[in-house]
């Protein structure tokens, strides 16, 4: 027979575990949705700033599952031409975010992403009401996997946690170049036509 204050240690230890790895999905889910921001845009200022807000929206929005697809189709993006027909009473932007990675690693990091999007789902929905909290033999073997899966978990994050650092630093500099003295004299300097 399983002691009371055993027990309870076994427990306390599995809980934990569950904690930990929720608020570790969590953690990964915003950085793959502040990657997932990242995707090129192009047109009229207007509609651009527009595509950016609506792109916030919606991604605030995604479920781990559904960031989960958008880091994969901005992976596996194609790269279509710009279109020929301009506004010619608006400034015309575009922008692009091409991530420079391995492709089989990002392949690889996607479909890592993939299983745990299932576990954490499988963890969440369906596995934590299907365990004996009384049973130390299950909350042993319940801390184990949940180590397991923290582990990978970790390890997504620091691949995203590090695009995500880099994506900050990138912007911090873009908005102080903005903000130059250099870019607003570029802005206003005529341009040469090289025909």
């Amino acid at each position: 027979m399983n002691s009371s204050k055993s027990v309870i240690e076994f427990r306390d230890r599995a809980l934990r575990g569950i904690g930990r790895n929720v608020v570790n999905f969590q953690r990964l889910e915003q950085c793959i949705k502040f990657v997932s921001l990242f995707s090129g845009s192009e047109g009229p200022l207007s509609k651009v700033l527009r595509d950016q807000h609506e792109r916030i929206e919606r991604v605030s929005r995604h479920t781990l599952g559904q960031a989960v697809l958008e880091i994969q189709r901005i992976i596996e993006k194609d790269n279509r031409p710009l279109p020929t027909t301009k506004d010619l009473f608006e400034p015309w932007v575009s922008t692009s975010f091409e991530f420079v990675l391995d492709r089989p690693a990002a392949r690889q990091h996607c479909e890592e992403l993939s299983v745990l999007v299932h576990e954490r789902n499988d963890l969440v929905h369906h596995r934590m009401a299907a365990v004996d909290f009384d049973s130390i033999e299950q909350c042993t073997l319940l801390s184990e996997e949940l180590d397991s899966q923290n582990s990978r978990i970790l390890q997504l994050l620091g691949v995203f946690g590090s695009l995500v650092t880099e994506l900050r630093q990138m912007l911090a500099e873009h908005n102080e170049y903005v903000n130059s003295t250099e870019f607003l004299a570029q802005l206003q300097s005529p341009c040469e036509d090289d025909a």
